[in-house]
């Protein structure tokens, strides 16, 4: 299993030819048993829309540049 953790802003998101190549990359990664992070420094409620709008998958999101971890189902697992 590995473990991948990506920044989202100008790095998973660079524009939306290369965002939608990311997330099928990360659907291939994640069907491999693996593990995907989405990392950004925005607050929760605007990465979940930009995850919903997309359809990118992930394992966890890390908010607020590490202050919240919350799981695949929205519950926080860790919040400053």
């Amino acid at each position: 299993m590995n473990l991948l953790v990506s920044d989202y802003d100008q790095t998973l998101s660079m524009d939306d030819i290369t965002l939608k190549i990311n997330v099928k990359k990360l659907e291939e990664f994640r069907q491999k048993g693996n593990i995907f992070v989405l990392s950004t420094g925005r607050d929760y409620s605007s990465i979940k829309s930009e995850i919903k709008k997309w359809h990118i998958p992930y394992d966890y999101v890390s908010c607020g540049d590490g202050a919240a971890l919350y799981d695949c189902d929205g519950k926080p697992l860790v919040h400053y």
